[in-house]
C-alpha cells in the first residue's frame, strides 16, 4: 500500500512508467498437474500485465497475444532506444517489439509468441525417488513448448507429441484438433526459434551456478525454494 501510494503521487504519475506483471501461474489439478513446473498451459503462461505510461491519453486493453519478453523492449523504447547492439547476435530492433507501438495503435505483435517450460530438477528427483512410474506417465522429464499465432496454439512435448488448440473456442485446452498443415507451419517457426536460441547460447559466455554454493543456497532459501 505504501508503494502504491508513492507511485500514485502527481510526480510519479507524470514521470514514472509503472509495470505490474507475474512470472507464472499455478495449476491446481488441471491437466493432471499441480504447481507450475510442468507445462505451458494457459493456467501457467497467461499472466497479468498492467502498464501505466506517462502521457498515455486514455486506458485501454490489448487483445493480442504478446510475450513478457516484450516488456524489455518496451522499457528501452520508452527511454528512446530504437536499436540495441547485442554481443551475440545481430542488432536488436527495439521498436518492432515494443508494446508502446500497440498502445499507439500500431502492430507490435510478433508473428509468433513462444513459451517454454523445462523440467524442474528438484521435482523430477523427488519423483525418481518416490513415484518413478509418474515420470513416464506424465513425460515429466521432457521440455514443453508452446507457440501462438492468430488465436491458435500448438503445444509440443519434446519428442512425444504436438497438439493444436483453438483458444477462442477451447480456452481450457481440452480438445486438440488436427490440421497437419498448421502443425507443420508452427513446427517450422518453433524450430527456427530454437536454432536462433542455440546459436546465441553457443556464442555467449556460460557460467555454471553450483547449488552447493552457500550463498546460492541462502538466496534460494530466502525465496522459499529451499527449506
Amino acid at each position: 500500500a505504501q508503494l502504491i501510494e508513492v507511485l500514485n503521487s502527481s510526480y510519479h504519475r507524470d514521470n514514472s512508467m509503472v509495470i505490474f506483471m507475474a512470472d507464472h501461474g499455478e495449476m491446481l489439478g488441471e491437466h493432471g498437474f499441480m504447481g507450475h513446473g510442468f507445462g505451458v498451459y494457459e493456467e501457467l503462461v497467461r499472466v497479468p500485465l498492467f502498464m501505466r505510461v506517462p502521457g498515455l491519453a486514455s486506458p485501454g486493453q490489448i487483445q493480442n497475444h504478446i510475450s513478457t519478453l516484450q516488456v524489455f523492449h518496451t522499457i528501452l523504447d520508452y527511454f528512446g532506444f530504437e536499436t540495441l547492439s547485442m554481443p551475440y547476435a545481430a542488432e536488436l530492433d527495439v521498436r518492432s517489439q515494443s508494446l508502446l507501438r500497440l498502445i499507439e495503435k500500431r502492430d507490435a505483435t510478433p508473428s509468433h509468441v513462444i513459451s517454454e517450460a523445462y523440467a524442474p530438477e528438484n521435482a523430477v528427483d523427488i519423483m525418481h525417488k518416490n513415484a518413478p512410474a509418474l515420470l513416464d506417465h506424465h513425460h515429466a522429464e521432457r521440455t514443453r513448448r508452446a507457440i501462438y499465432q492468430e488465436g491458435e496454439k500448438m503445444i509440443q512435448v519434446e519428442g512425444i507429441s504436438k497438439l493444436l488448440y483453438d483458444l477462442a473456442g477451447d480456452p481450457d485446452e481440452g480438445h486438440p484438433y488436427q490440421n497437419e498443415s498448421r502443425i507443420d507451419a508452427l513446427t517450422k517457426a518453433l524450430d527456427a526459434y530454437l536454432e536462433l536460441s542455440i546459436s546465441r547460447q553457443s556464442s555467449s559466455t556460460k557460467r555454471k551456478i553450483l547449488l552447493e554454493d552457500e550463498v546460492v543456497q541462502q538466496r534460494l532459501r530466502d525465496l522459499g525454494y529451499l527449506e
